[in-house]
């Protein structure tokens, strides 16, 4: 098994990836914004029929120090979802839910997350494969290939979707332009599936501050995927 890489899923490299140095902006204190952002959030999660639901948020926020460390204070101000009407009591479950619990964030003096509701930490994905491939092979003994194969690919893609409900750490002051994850799953019945992360993120030139993010997980099985997908990105107001 190859070890992950910290961005996606576990600290693990992709084979041949080798490791980049870290940008000086990322050894000194911050800069932080003078003035309100506001950060913008499009997450898309694939169905089994192969349509989507997608959700999209916005928060203001501001940042403010706090010793060495700062602290971002925000609010939610707009949600939008789009799902098939096949689902639309979900879809009301997520325009109601309230998300301003997760602030404040806490970063240290580098940028980096130290303190939310949710944020990614190297152990996540390992966990979540692991609990995939635990209820893999509990749920799935007397169901069909066919059942198995669609059963594991579900499966599969619930351990992605819980990855994407975690933030990555250097989100807010992007260290690593670009990382591309690749593991693979072994399943009960002797066939293997993939799971497949790629990043990439952009910061603005003059801060360092969070331009965009972009994360897609693909879990692939017997020649079929499913892909999930996030979008960040920050502006001043």
């Amino acid at each position: 098994m190859m070890k992950w890489s910290r961005r996606s899923l576990i600290g693990m490299s992709f084979a041949g990836l080798s490791a980049m140095a870290l940008p000086a902006m990322a050894q000194e204190r911050v800069r932080l914004p003078a003035g309100a952002q506001v950060l913008t959030r499009r997450i898309v999660r694939g169905l089994s029929d192969g349509e989507k639901i997608t959700v999209e948020r916005d928060w203001q926020i501001s940042f403010e120090q706090q010793g060495r460390d700062i602290a971002i204070l925000g609010r939610q101000t707009r949600v939008e979802v789009d799902a098939p009407s096949r689902i639309a009591p979900i879809a009301d479950v997520e325009r109601r839910r309230s998300t301003d619990g997760q602030f404040p964030i806490l970063l240290n003096s580098r940028g980096m997350i130290i303190a939310a509701g949710n944020v990614e930490k190297e152990e996540d994905v390992a966990s979540a494969v692991e609990a995939a491939e635990r209820l893999i092979a509990q749920s799935t003994l007397t169901l069909s290939q066919q059942q198995r194969t669609g059963s594991y690919l579900a499966q599969l893609q619930n351990a992605g979707g819980q990855v994407l409900d975690r933030l990555p750490r250097d989100l807010f002051y992007p260290r690593e332009p670009a990382v591309h994850d690749l593991r693979k799953v072994a399943l009960p019945d002797g066939t293997t599936g993939e799971f497949e992360v790629q990043f990439s993120a952009s910061a603005r030139p003059d801060s360092g501050l969070l331009d965009r993010a972009d994360r897609h997980i693909i879990t692939r099985l017997q020649g079929s995927e499913r892909m999930s997908s996030e979008h960040w990105k920050m502006r001043a107001i």
